[in-house]
């Protein structure tokens, strides 16, 4: 006697695709079509950019300086300035790029 197939699974998944959608799409394809910010709000956005980088600039200076000295509490210190300071605006500051809709290097 041979084993019979079961094709219920198959069947199943056969009609769940071709339900219709209840529901958008989490990861819809192709670009999403985002509304144009005023030339103004992207400037000051963009100048926020501008400080928020120069900033973090500045925290990556102190971070390397206070490393180079080698002091247990300046070491402690550096480690907040990078962990804390650093790379908390660096990702601020991704962010406003992808907002005014350029690319941050």
């Amino acid at each position: 006697m041979a084993a019979r197939k079961s094709t219920r699974g198959a069947r199943s998944h056969a009609r769940s695709a071709n339900r219709p959608r209840t529901h958008p799409d989490p990861h819809p394809k192709g670009d999403a079509v985002r509304p144009e910010l005023p030339a103004d709000v992207v400037e000051r956005l963009d100048d926020l950019r501008r400080a928020l980088s120069q900033t973090v600039s500045v925290v990556n200076v102190c971070y390397a300086a206070l490393e180079e000295q080698r002091s247990g509490r300046d070491l402690d210190v550096a480690d907040v300035l990078r962990q804390c300071v650093s790379n908390k605006l660096f990702e601020q500051v991704e962010q406003l790029y992808r907002l005014i809709g350029r690319s941050g290097t």
